[in-house]
């Protein structure tokens, strides 16, 4: 076969495979879709990541967001007000696939209590914050819609507090088996930089297949005004936002290249280096991207040894990455993830550009996020967009991206190279 044939033949495996390999779940298919906007809705659901929702992107100084109308506002009316019978201490039961039309489900319950409880939210509050005030007879959820090409839209809670997104049926997958270990270890580690997931909301009836809501906490919730932000994932290849991008100012998403020519640091009390050589800050971060000595390739045996083995082999990695109370939690956090051969991952750096006569003696530090103070900058950091299994698609794209069109930066890496590139390039901006 020619070198086109089997080029060709390898793009159509990659185009025709899903995402089911590593975090495979029991899950309902896909019905035939028309073209309301309620269809619409679960159709997001189906086709669209939550690395394309813009994740924790959103800066929440002051609140943003439009008021729904239609039937979008038909579909925030049904959520706000199921989610307030959904989350009662009893709810009676019922088969999620024979829920009335406008019917909530949360899933997995007892789980996400427990970890609401171990970050401190008590139900009283969640319940004030997402359930239908009485006497509305119209949602105040409101609607953000993202700058990519998807259409996508997600809703922040009155407060501003939640967000509540749209989730791929992939997704889905991946975080109920996740859930149980994901549970175990904010337990474990308070300090994790992690998204926090809260709750997980089918809303039925409104489709021929529900639209599943993901609840998380809103990172930049009343923090100061956001007047940049980056996402970073430790890879320099097509890691720059496009001109069209940048021209959002405030509210475009940099990437790993902008944040280098930008000469932006993680370094506490430290002002932001400039770099006297864009050039060369970028050819030493592709060159360095993977150190071979890193602990982290000691993990690449992690599942062939008892627990003992186990853990000192994550000390060892940890006690290369402890420059800073955040790079340990970080650490630890990317160990989880490799744990789970969880992929394409980022950090979030929210920054804030000190204003004089502005009091920062009291920053907001919340849970799922760090809180990062320069001289002349304050930078709010947290992990976002960690539900990518790498399975037979994402193999596939590795071999495709780096044998055949020699691609030695890909972002798209084996869990193991992954996270060791991950960490090493967070680490050498701290």
């Amino acid at each position: 076969m020619s070198s086109a044939g089997w080029r060709s033949r390898l793009l159509s495996v990659i185009s025709s495979k899903s995402s089911k390999a590593s975090c495979s779940h029991d899950d309902d298919s896909s019905a035939p879709l028309s073209a309301s906007a309620r269809s619409r809705w679960t159709a997001l659901g189906h086709r669209i990541s939550l690395g394309l929702l813009l994740n924790s992107k959103v800066s929440v100084a002051n609140k943003v967001g439009v008021r729904p109308t239609g039937e979008d506002a038909e579909v925030a009316l049904a959520l706000h007000r199921g989610i307030g019978a959904a989350l009662r201490d009893d709810p009676p039961p019922t088969s999620p696939r024979g829920a009335p039309r406008g019917r909530v489900v949360a899933v997995e319950p007892a789980l996400f209590a427990r970890v609401r409880q171990t970050l401190g939210i008590a139900a009283q509050s969640f319940h004030a914050s997402l359930a239908l005030q009485e006497g509305l007879s119209s949602s105040n959820f409101a609607m953000v819609p993202t700058p990519g090409r998807s259409g996508a839209y997600f809703f922040l809670s009155p407060d501003q507090y939640y967000m509540l997104k749209v989730m791929s049926a992939a997704d889905f997958r991946c975080l109920r088996r996740l859930l149980k270990r994901y549970a175990d270890h904010l337990d474990a580690h308070p300090g994790s930089l992690l998204p926090r997931y809260v709750a997980v909301f089918e809303l039925h009836g409104l489709s021929r297949s529900p639209i599943r809501f993901v609840c998380m906490t809103n990172v930049f919730s009343g923090v100061h005004e956001i007047q940049r932000k980056y996402d970073l994932k430790g890879s320099t290849k097509n890691r720059q936002a496009s001109r069209d991008e940048r021209s959002r100012g405030a509210h475009a998403v940099l990437k790993d290249l902008d944040w280098l020519l930008d000469g932006k640091t993680l370094a506490q009390h430290r002002a932001s280096a400039v770099a006297s050589s864009p050039s060369s800050v970028v050819r030493s971060a592709a060159d360095g991207s993977a150190g071979a000595s890193s602990p982290l390739r000691e993990l690449s045996s992690v599942h062939s040894g008892g627990s003992k083995k186990l853990e000192r082999r994550r000390s060892s990695m940890l006690t290369a990455h402890t420059s800073t109370t955040f790079m340990l939690a970080l650490a630890k956090d990317v160990t989880f993830l490799y744990e789970a051969r969880l992929i394409d991952y980022s950090l979030l750096v929210g920054i804030h550009t000190r204003e004089e006569g502005t009091n920062y003696t009291r920053l907001e530090r919340s849970p799922g996020r760090v809180v990062i103070e320069t001289e002349t900058e304050v930078m709010y950091v947290c992990l976002v967009d960690i539900l990518t299994p790498y399975g037979c698609r994402k193999h596939l794209e590795t071999f495709f991206k780096s044998t055949i069109r020699g691609g030695r930066d890909i972002s798209c890496k084996p869990p193991l190279l992954y996270a060791e590139r991950f960490l090493n390039f967070i680490d050498r901006q701290a």
